[in-house]
């Protein structure tokens, strides 16, 4: 097996094999896709020697369970001696994820996929690969890297963790590798590399929203104030509960004076973080530019309700009342 393959080659015969089938409740697995997912169910499996199904309910169960699934899987991998078991995670995600229910919604009685479930799953199966692996050899697949990439940002390595995502990309130019490696370029203040990166992301339609407003941010870092709105834009468009999208656009707006765009942004914020004290000072300091003192005083003091209480004085100099 070419360990230079990325951990889940087969994740794009499973879109195309799935556009294929209209029906797919038909071909639902019910003994392997579970309501829910039990190491006693991944025993049972294992007993009847059914190790690709067995697997794959460990992969289910891996996100919340991970050093219980690792230490099964590797007793696995002992149990069957040669057999190389990134295989086996890889081919038991290929037959039993391409008609995973969990990846499907109905919407208006029409069945959808849902390819950020099936992403998800894929994930989970590389981390699976990779806490198996031998930490003392050498990497060789794209996964590792990626995975290495993201120890070495949690320890402040950027330089190594973008030197990782390179070779991950190198090997396989997938989605989530281009997305890690913009945010790593963006931490680096690498704007203009980050923007490329997130471009590749954003054609491959990978956590749109998440992309759009990184790109967006490294626009407006570069003075690319127009574009930079349009991202936060589009960010807003895919997930209208982006709150840092309809924040930073604000930011934005204010330091075009475009005052009115920029409260109406803060509104927003303000829905869906109620509880934000800087929220709302920042709104009543705009209102107050327009001359709305009323709406000025009900801001400034639930800001300081919530804790901020720096802008009492503020408060006391346009005679605010708290009550």
């Amino acid at each position: 097996m070419n360990m230079k393959k990325q951990a889940l080659t087969f994740l794009i015969l499973i879109l195309v094999f799935k556009a294929c089938f209209g029906q797919f409740e038909q071909m639902i697995d019910k003994e392997v896709h579970l309501e829910k997912y039990t190491f006693e169910k991944a025993k049972e499996f294992e007993d009847k020697e059914e190790y690709q199904k067995a697997i794959w309910v460990y992969i289910n169960l891996f996100p919340e369970n991970t050093d219980s699934v690792v230490k099964c899987v590797k007793l696995i991998k002992n149990k069957l001696d040669t057999v190389d078991m990134s295989w086996y995670i890889k081919s038991s995600f290929a037959l039993y994820g391409a008609f995973d229910p969990d990846t499907w919604t109905n919407i208006d009685g029409e069945s959808r996929f849902v390819p950020s479930i099936t992403s998800k799953k894929g994930s989970w199966g590389d981390q699976l690969i990779v806490k198996i692996s031998d930490p003392t050899g050498p990497l060789s697949s794209a996964s590792e890297y990626n995975f290495r990439s993201i120890d070495r940002a949690n320890a402040n390595n950027y330089e190594g963790a973008l030197a990782d995502l390179n070779k991950a990309i190198e090997i396989e130019p997938r989605d989530q590798f281009y997305f890690n490696r913009a945010y790593t370029k963006t931490i680096l203040k690498d704007y203009a590399g980050a923007i490329t990166d997130f471009d590749s992301a954003i054609e491959l339609e990978y956590r749109l929203s998440e992309a759009y407003y990184e790109r967006g941010f490294c626009k407006s870092q570069l003075e690319k104030v127009d574009s930079a709105i349009i991202d936060y834009t589009k960010a807003i468009e895919v997930n209208n509960k982006n709150l840092n999208a309809y924040n930073s656009r604000a930011v934005l707006y204010y330091h075009l004076k475009k005052l009115p765009e920029a409260i109406k942004d803060l509104d927003k914020v303000i829905e869906l973080d109620p509880n934000s004290a800087e929220m709302y000072f920042n709104r009543g300091s705009i209102k107050k530019e327009i001359g709305d003192l009323d709406g000025t005083c009900e801001d400034w003091v639930k800001a300081y309700k919530l804790g901020l209480k720096r802008v009492r004085q503020l408060i006391r100099e346009i005679d605010c009342i708290i009550e």
